[in-house]
Parts: structure tokens; sequence; C-alpha cells
């Protein structure tokens, strides 16, 4: 089957058609959002036909499907364009093959995007976060994208602490440029969070509250108790306010 096979060459099903490639993105875990990023992790899902790859399955017997590991074939060269990290999760990254040669792969990852925050209303802020997907090298003459779904997996999300999902709708962007005849596909998911406000100023200002609560009364302590012990408590109040403040934004982000 792989006599003569060239995993560097698209497959095409027919001679001067595009690779069909589905693409969609089971979302499993919001890490964290805050200057540097949205930071989570996410199962990528791709699925095309590769013709070359077929074979008959009364000659194998009756093989309906194997297993390879994903550098023995050509993939899709998909990306994440306003990507800041990404890190496969798995030591075992393979793919499922058919015999009518219908490949799936579902390399699951630990992404950073980018994402441009809007901190008018914190703590009770909403973001909207993108990611954006799409071919490194091949435009949709070559490599039509299509979408799995038209919002992301959540079917095994994990709740997160600081953040409710609202939603992730997905869509595809079709682009023509002045220059060239061809178009260039992207798929872009938007991630929708609502920030759990009340949650936060129960965790933060109350005890920022009880930290300058506890200096106040340090100051009001009679004189003739011990200095040493008067900055002591200060001192910890203070301390304490600081601790409790260091998830609130950078205040030229809030600006």
């Amino acid at each position: 089957m792989f006599y003569n096979y060239n995993s560097q060459v698209r497959p095409q099903t027919e001679a001067g058609r595009p690779t069909d490639v589905t693409f969609g993105l089971s979302l499993q875990k919001i890490e964290k959002l805050d200057q540097s990023g949205l930071s989570m992790i996410a199962w990528l899902h791709f699925e095309w036909t590769d013709p070359r790859l077929q074979w008959n399955q009364s000659d194998y017997n009756n093989i309906d499907s194997i297993r390879l590991n994903h550098d023995m074939i050509w993939l899709p060269d998909i990306e994440l364009y306003n990507n800041v990290k990404m890190t496969v999760q798995s030591r075992s990254n393979q793919v499922v093959l058919r015999s009518s040669g219908s490949i799936t792969w579902i390399p699951p990852y630990q992404l950073t995007s980018t994402c441009k925050l809007d901190l008018t209303w914190f703590p009770y802020d909403e973001q909207k976060c993108d990611l954006k997907f799409g071919s490194w090298v091949y435009n949709g003459f070559e490599l039509d994208l299509k979408l799995q779904d038209e919002q992301a997996d959540l079917s095994s999300y994990m709740m997160n602490e600081e953040f409710d999902l609202l939603g992730a709708p997905a869509k595809i962007n079709k682009v023509l440029y002045e220059c060239c005849p061809e178009p260039y596909l992207d798929i872009r998911y938007e991630i929708k969070l609502k920030r759990r406000g009340t949650a936060y100023m129960m965790k933060n200002m109350a005890s920022s509250v009880l930290c300058y609560i506890l200096a106040l009364a340090a100051l009001l302590l009679p004189s003739d108790h011990a200095p040493t012990a008067k900055i002591l408590v200060i001192l910890f109040a203070l301390a304490c306010a600081g601790a409790s403040t260091k998830d609130v934004p950078d205040k030229s982000i809030l600006m």
C-alpha cells in the first residue's frame, strides 16, 4: 500500500480537484484568560480521504481499519494563525485509516492564542476570543476546508472556576485578494466567556477589606502595647492586602 507513496504530495480524489478536509474542535478546558492570551486544552478533529491508501477488505482478512503513526502519511497543514503557543498533549499521535481511504486524526493540544480584552465592566465583564485556523501553504483551489459542526464540541468541557463559557460558534471565511484569483479559507471559533464577578468579589475584595480593617485596628492599639508588635501587625495586613489583589488586571489594560 505504501509502495511509491509520497507523504509530501497532496491526495486528490479527482485530477484538478481540491482535497476536502473537514475540521472540528472539541474544547476540553479553559485554563486561563489574561493579558498574555487565552490558554486551553482542545482536541482538533480532521477528516479527509486519501485514495492512494485504499484496499480491498477481502484481500486482508476483512480488516476494515488500521492505526498508523501520523508522520507516515500526508497531513493537512492546518495551523492556528493567532497562535502564541501550541503543544501536543499525547505521545501516541496516530491516525485511523479505513479501507475506503478515509482518514480520521484527532490530536490533543494545549493552545494559547492571542485575545484582546475589554475590561470596561471588570469584574463583571464578558470576553470574546477568536481562534483562527487555516492552511499555511494551500489556497482554496487546493485544500477545501469544511466545518464539522457550526460550533465547537462542548460535550466533555470541564467548567472553569473563574469564567462561564457562553458558547463557541464557528464559521468559514473566504478571502479574495486583488492580486490573486484563488480564494483563501479559514475557520474561526468565537470563544465567548463571562467572568464570575460575584465569586471574584468574594475571593479578592472581601479579603482586602478584612486586611485593611486589621491594619486600622493595629493603629488603634493603645500606646502601651509593644511598638514591634504593632509594626508586625501592620506589615502583615499590608502583605495580606497585596496578595488579595494579585488577580486584578494591570491598570493600563483597564483604562
